[in-house]
């Protein structure tokens, strides 16, 4: 409906049906350009309401990520810088009764009075001992008597004594005796804290109280057995760690100290490394050669 037609309809209505029939048709049109607008900005405010939405998402998660990296950097340097401690400023023992570990010099100066070899005159030092342990066990057995001085000898750790001593006797005692004896047992351990008794051989006695290779190399070249195992099969330098240090010979047990005495590995990682050379359990240098055996 137009104009055109209101016009040619004025011929035959009154001018009150005209201007109703206008007003309603301008009603019309209004509401119909109202319609139209209404659409226009629904389908314009939809894909603008959503791009704000991911925009403000995406900035939302930036500014989280970048606090919490700031908070978490924050909280490191606090405990790098004060080295926080959950519990108590002192480390918690897991072991009530850790083991103390000692040197050898340490060892050997509070149960035999000297440090080390330096310190001492090793045949008078082995005589004294060896003397003083044949008047308190009373033994009259030559063999029993040449076993003891053994240990003794081999316990202070000197190599021109240990030599010596193994020359004469092969002298006088001839090759199956001596080889007896360098692979004589000693039992040990009786009444000592942590220790369970065992048979202690020249060798393993050289090992727990000495680093000197030499030593290794003179009873293995007189027929020490270095594939020995003991009781409960450990090869003579397994038993380092197992046993704490203890006087074998006098039955002075510990010594002076109030408490078991442990073996730090260290101290012996040349005597254990010759060992494992003699053995070919281990690649020995260009120059090592094995020593000569006289039995």
């Amino acid at each position: 409906m137009n104009f055109k037609h209101l016009l040619c309809d004025f011929q035959f209505c009154g001018s009150t049906e005209i201007r109703t029939r206008v007003a309603g048709f301008k009603v019309q049109r209004a509401n119909q350009l109202h319609y139209r607008t209404q659409q226009h900005n629904f389908l314009y405010s939809i894909p603008i309401y959503y791009v704000f939405k991911l925009i403000s998402q995406i900035i939302s998660q930036i500014i989280s990520q970048i606090i919490s990296q700031l908070i978490s950097q924050l909280i490191y340097k606090i405990y790098k810088i004060n080295k926080i401690k959950t519990i108590s400023d002192e480390p918690i023992m897991i072991r009530s009764r850790p083991r103390n570990r000692v040197t050898l010099e340490e060892a050997k100066e509070k149960i035999f009075n000297f440090k080390s070899i330096e310190h001492i005159d090793p045949s008078s030092f082995i005589n004294s001992l060896y003397n003083q342990i044949m008047l308190s066990t009373g033994t009259t057995s030559r063999m029993d008597s040449s076993i003891i001085k053994l240990q003794i000898i081999c316990l202070v750790g000197n190599a021109f004594e240990l030599k010596s001593f193994l020359n004469d006797f092969l002298k006088k005692e001839g090759a199956i005796a001596t080889e007896f004896l360098v692979n004589s047992q000693m039992k040990a351990g009786l009444n000592i804290s942590y220790c369970n008794p065992f048979y202690i051989t020249p060798l393993m006695c050289t090992i727990i109280w000495n680093d000197e290779p030499e030593l290794v190399r003179i009873l293995y070249s007189f027929g020490a057995k270095l594939e020995s195992v003991d009781l409960n099969f450990h090869f003579p330098e397994e038993k380092i760690l197992t046993i704490p240090y203890f006087d074998h010979i006098s039955n002075n047990g510990i010594g002076r100290c109030p408490f078991p005495m442990w073996r730090d590995l260290s101290c012996f990682r040349n005597i254990i490394q010759e060992i494992r050379r003699l053995t070919n359990e281990e690649v020995s240098p260009i120059q090592w050669r094995f020593p000569e055996k006289i039995i």
